[in-house]
């Protein structure tokens, strides 16, 4: 005879195997970390006034690898933010710490 409780257990043994089917959460926090991380660098490239070219030759690196960062089709590494113009980090940091003052409050009890 089953109980509710064998129940429960076949029920969530259900939702993680739908879970690891699809994209999964770490993927999904992966990606909006991803796109965020971008979105900054390309303000940060913004604010410098720099084109491509001058982007490439600043870093050492291709043009081709700094339109592909700019564009989205590279990730990008922390040497390439701190390679930015003093202008430009300034204008990262200032949109972090604004992302961070409107993140909404934390709901974790600590105590």
């Amino acid at each position: 005879m089953f109980d509710s409780k064998d129940d429960d257990v076949a029920e969530m043994r259900a939702q993680l195997e739908r879970i690891d089917r699809g994209p999964g959460i770490a993927k999904a926090s992966r990606n909006a970390l991803k796109s965020k991380s971008h979105a900054a660098f390309c303000a940060a490239f913004i604010a410098s006034g720099l084109t491509i070219s001058d982007l490439a030759k600043r870093l050492g690196i291709t043009r081709q690898y700094a339109h592909d960062m700019v564009h989205g089709r590279r990730d990008i590494p922390d040497w390439v933010m701190r390679g930015l113009p003093r202008e430009s980090r300034k204008a990262l940091a200032r949109g972090w710490l604004e992302a961070i003052d409107s993140e909404p409050p934390s709901r974790v009890s600590w105590g």
